[in-house]
C-alpha cells in the first residue's frame, strides 16, 4: 500500500514538474538563510494536490540553482504551512549546494559480500 502510495505521488511530482508556470502556483524564488545555506519557498492552492504542486516548484527552483553553480543539491529541511484565513499553502525547503565531490553529500551505503562477514 505504501509503496503505491508513493508511487502515485511521485507520479504526480513528474505530471507537475513544469508546473510552476500555473497561475495558481506562486513561486518565491531562492535567497540566501545564511551558514552557506539557502531557502526556496513556493505557495498554491489547499489541498494535497497544492502542496505537491507547491513542493515541485520549490523544489525544482532549489535544484536548478544549485545546477546554475555546477554544484549539487541537498536539502537540510523543509515544511508546509497554512496561510491563516487563506486557502494557500506555502511549501518551503531549506538546502545548500556542495560541490559535486563534497564529503558532505550523502553516498550509497555498500552491502559487503556474506563471504566477507564472516
Amino acid at each position: 500500500m505504501r509503496a503505491a502510495w508513493a508511487v502515485g505521488a511521485l507520479t504526480l511530482l513528474a505530471v507537475c514538474g513544469g508546473c510552476s508556470s500555473d497561475p495558481g502556483v506562486e513561486a518565491g524564488g531562492v535567497r540566501q538563510s545564511g551558514q552557506g545555506g539557502y531557502m526556496a519557498t513556493s505557495r498554491s492552492r489547499d489541498g494535497n494536490a497544492g502542496v505537491l504542486i507547491a513542493q515541485s516548484a520549490a523544489l525544482q527552483d532549489a535544484r536548478t540553482f544549485c545546477e546554475a553553480q555546477g554544484r549539487r543539491f541537498m536539502a537540510l529541511a523543509d515544511r508546509v504551512a497554512q496561510e491563516p484565513l487563506s486557502d494557500q499553502v506555502t511549501y518551503t525547503v531549506r538546502f545548500r549546494c556542495p560541490s559535486p565531490g563534497s564529503p558532505e553529500l550523502p553516498h550509497p551505503a555498500v552491502n559487503r559480500a556474506p563471504d566477507d562477514l564472516l
